[in-house]
C-alpha cells in the first residue's frame, strides 16, 4: 500500500514538474504557428493518464475486506491515505491540462493579433502606394 501512496505521489510530482516546465517556457512566434513545443506537451498527457489507470487498478484491487474489525480499521485508514495521494495526482493532471488549454489559446489569441497586425500594416502600405501613384 506504500508503494501505491508512493507512485501516485511521484506521478503527481512528475506532472507538477511538466506543468513547470511548460510555463516558464518562452513561446515564440514560431510556437504559435508550428506549435511543436506544445505538442511535446500535450504529448506527454496520454502517457500520464496511462500511469493514472495503472495506479488506480492496483488501487481497486486492494479493497478486498476481510479479517477482524481492526484489520478492516487499519485498511481503513490506509484506503484513505491512497485516495488523499490519488486525488493529489488527479488534481495536478488537470491542472496540467488546463495549463496546455490556456497556453494553446494564448497562442491562438498571439497568432490572430499578428495576423491583423499584419493585415493593417499591408492595408496602410497599400493606401499610401495608391496615394503615390496619384500625385
Amino acid at each position: 500500500m506504500n508503494d501505491l501512496i508512493n507512485q501516485y505521489i511521484a506521478l503527481s510530482e512528475e506532472v507538477i514538474s511538466q506543468n513547470n516546465t511548460m510555463v516558464t517556457d518562452n513561446f515564440n512566434f514560431i510556437d504559435s504557428i508550428t506549435r511543436i513545443k506544445l505538442n511535446t506537451y500535450k504529448n506527454a498527457l496520454p502517457e500520464y493518464f496511462k500511469k493514472l489507470k495503472e495506479l488506480d487498478e492496483m488501487y481497486s484491487s486492494s479493497f478486498k475486506a476481510t479479517g477482524a474489525i481492526n484489520d478492516l480499521n487499519y485498511l481503513n485508514a490506509q484506503l484513505s491515505i491512497v485516495a488523499h495521494s490519488r486525488e493529489m495526482a488527479t488534481s495536478s493532471l488537470s491542472n496540467f491540462e488546463t495549463a496546455i488549454s490556456n497556453t494553446e489559446d494564448s497562442l491562438k489569441f498571439r497568432l490572430t493579433i499578428s495576423l491583423a497586425i499584419t493585415a493593417i500594416v499591408i492595408s496602410i502600405i497599400s493606401m499610401a502606394i495608391s496615394v503615390a501613384s496619384q500625385a
